[in-house]
């Protein structure tokens, strides 16, 4: 089970301006030689300074919203978002001249060089605000106008802060009523603080700008008296702002996340806090981490959800099946019943409810009343009971046929339910759940249908008809009709007299179609089992426990004159019962 975490350590304004400072010295007047953003809300720019490359990462993420340095490469989408399109036209070549820290608040503007197509220099200001789930990047032009966004905000989700390309840059408000903790005055106050206020740390944080909670209780940690205050305040503001700074990087241990800081963090031991060159190194390292958790414990919750889904719908299938099966011993009741009343016709008056007769399937051929449907005739009752008849002996040749899937299908998901204990590896876990996926014992979240998993895509060669082709693992083609109007094309115009036509009984269900080259009897049953499946989950009947599918050879079907699109009459059917 992975470890509870109570205390990790922030990107903070303090954090950033020990990143600031470190890219000042190490980035300025560098090239921008590359532009990638390879997931929605990260960017990555490739820099040439000093004769070394350098990868900056800045990310929007609302849980990892961040910039530093980063040795991780990662994919690059096909096409380009619209803003990494947008900046590779704007910095491809650019040079960056000046890295600032705005009021020692997480934001930060990077002043960049550029050149226009005239080939003239042209001055662009690139916004990093990093402020949780507000947190954005912006490309602003040399007349305070916004370029482009990483996340585009309307006037619909903030009236006083648009982002939008040509509108103007609006800064996010500033603080008010804080203090900055480089003010000459800040150590009186933060002495008069400590005396006056019972909760130390949340007064820091509540009178200076940029003072994390974090940040507040390590303070409030270190200081005893005057001297230790002026120790620390020095330390925290003024060594780590401008003078030499030795960032730790925070080894993940019981009760802590991976993380880093700028400077030794006085609540933790040394011995899991290595101080580290650089904190752009601390930085990557920790989030490398962090992410790689965070992203094992969302897959472990997806995971563990899936299974308990997939196997509650697996028990209910087994429950159904067992069900039916269990109801099977009725069918021959079913079919002796009719005969009986056919054997009986002669006493049955019109629009009789019951008849008693003799049971001669029965020792000593005891009396016994059925009951009849007065709009039916005897004969009617009589093949009511016989369809009864063919229908619960074929479901419970069907449900007999799957019940042992069912079972394994059960034991397959609760023994992965075992074995997901103890799991916290991403690798392990995306292995398992792929070997779910594979054995079929449980569907993709969100693309549930079995022409889904398969490999479905809408044919472009159907006159513009909404037609769906699913491969079976035999190799068989399934045509799917998606509306009345590819119904009646899929019907009429595509499938041949040879090929099996599918549609539930007594109910709405797209057309279904496998073809069958002209060789209808080589058919495997598993195919047209999938097929009926498919028009199920194509039907209003998906969400039934076992349905009822029809199908026949196509030239079978026929549409009836002046009918509305997508209606047909078949004979000459066979009945299949398949679970939804």
């Amino acid at each position: 089970m992975a470890k509870e975490t109570v205390f990790s350590t922030p990107f903070d304004s303090l954090t950033l301006a020990g990143v600031v400072r470190e890219w000042q010295q190490l980035l300025t007047d560098g090239q921008i030689q590359e532009v990638r953003q390879p997931t929605p809300l990260e960017l990555h720019l490739m820099v040439r300074s000093g004769g070394q490359n350098y990868r900056l990462l800045f990310s929007a993420d609302p849980q990892f919203a961040r910039m530093h340095l980063t040795t991780t490469r990662k994919g690059n989408p096909t096409t380009p978002p619209a803003f990494c399109a947008n900046l590779r036209k704007h910095l491809t070549n650019a040079v960056i001249r000046d890295i600032q820290q705005i009021d020692f608040d997480r934001i930060v503007q990077i002043d960049i060089e550029g050149r226009d197509e005239n080939d003239d220099p042209i001055e662009l200001l690139f916004v990093v605000e990093l402020m949780g789930k507000h947190s954005n990047l912006v490309l602003v032009n040399s007349g305070g106008y916004v370029i482009d966004a990483i996340k585009r905000i309307t006037h619909r989700i903030n009236r006083f802060r648009e982002t939008l390309p040509a509108r103007p840059y609006i800064p996010p408000p500033a603080p008010e009523n804080k203090t900055d903790p480089l003010n000459e005055n800040a150590l009186e106050i933060a002495a008069d603080l400590r005396a006056e206020s019972e909760d130390f740390a949340a007064a820091l944080t509540k009178t200076f700008l940029g003072v994390s909670p974090f940040l507040a209780r390590e303070i409030a940690f270190r200081v005893k008296d005057w001297d230790s205050l002026v120790e620390t305040w020095n330390l925290v503001f003024t060594e780590t702002l401008t003078g030499e700074m030795h960032p730790v990087f925070v080894q993940s241990g019981e009760g802590w996340e991976a993380g880093a800081y700028p400077f030794r963090i006085a609540q933790l031991s040394d011995k899991v806090q290595p101080r580290m060159a650089l904190l752009n190194d601390a930085l990557d390292e920790a989030y490398s981490q962090r992410v790689r958790q965070t992203l094992s414990a969302n897959l472990s919750r997806e995971l563990k959800g899936q299974i308990a889904r997939a196997l509650k719908h697996a028990e209910g299938q087994f429950t159904s099946l067992r069900k039916t099966a269990d109801e099977a011993d009725k069918a021959e009741r079913y079919r002796q019943h009719g005969e009986l009343i056919l054997a009986n016709v002669w006493k049955i008056e019109a629009e009789a409810t019951e008849v008693v007769v003799q049971n001669y399937f029965l020792p000593d051929y005891p009396d016994e009343t059925l009951s009849l449907d007065p709009d039916m005739t005897s004969q009617e009752n009589a093949e009511r009971l016989f369809n009864r008849y063919h229908k619960a002996k074929d479901a419970g040749e069907y449900a007999a046929q799957q019940l042992p899937l069912a079972r394994a299908r059960v034991e397959g998901l609760k023994s992965a339910q075992i074995e997901m204990e103890g799991l916290e590896e991403r690798e392990v876990l995306d292995a398992l759940r792929k070997r779910l996926l594979s054995a079929r014992l449980m569907q993709p979240e969100g693309n549930t249908e079995p022409e889904k998993q398969i490999g479905t895509k809408s044919l472009p060669d159907f006159s513009g008809h909404k037609i769906k082709r699913v491969t079976t693992p035999d190799g068989y083609e399934i045509l799917i009709g998606e509306t009345a109007t590819a119904n009646d094309f899929l019907t009429t115009r595509v499938a041949t007299p040879s090929d099996f036509w599918f549609h539930v009984r007594a109910a709405a269900s797209s057309h279904v179609v496998l073809r069958t080259h002209g060789k209808p009897s080589e058919i495997p049953r598993a195919a047209l089992l999938m097929a009926a499946q498919l028009c199920v989950k194509h039907s209003s009947q998906k969400h039934a426990s076992l349905v009822s599918v029809d199908y026949t050879l196509k030239r079978f079907v026929r549409k009836p004159r002046g009918s509305a699109p997508g209606a047909a009459d078949y004979e000459r059917e066979i009945t299949l019962h398949v679970s939804a």
